[in-house]
């Protein structure tokens, strides 16, 4: 497959079990927007015969809820470099549906904005 060097926008919604009780998603938990972002660079793998992993740098922006859990400020765009698997449908080279199986978001850097970021504004 294919690699994109930047660009491209994402948005991650959900639910979020804050409390930890395992039901399903109540009143007590995060749902909606999750985090929001910019892809800096993404790589798609074709892992198996319907899988597929996505690897890449983003800018992310945690929604303002989910920051308070991780204890930083939601404005401040972080890098972070994703790992998703999934399956996939491909019709002539092109994604048309996926299930993700897993995957990780782990932190490169908190303190590095991007550079169209306003670094007078929210510091962590």
């Amino acid at each position: 497959m294919s690699g994109v060097r930047a660009g491209g926008k994402f948005i991650s919604s959900g639910c979020v079990d804050i409390n930890l009780d395992r039901v399903k998603c109540d009143k007590n938990d995060l749902k909606g927007t999750l985090l929001t972002g910019d892809f800096k660079s993404a790589e798609l793998f074709k892992t198996g015969n319907n899988t597929l992993t996505l690897d890449g740098q983003i800018w992310v922006i945690l929604s303002p809820v989910l920051a308070k859990q991780f204890g930083i400020r939601s404005v401040v765009p972080y890098l972070a470099s994703p790992s998703l698997n999934c399956v996939a449908g491909v019709q002539s080279g092109k994604l048309h549906s996926t299930s993700i199986l897993g995957g990780s978001l782990a932190p490169d850097r908190f303190r590095n904005q991007p550079p169209w970021y306003d670094s007078g504004s929210e510091q962590l």
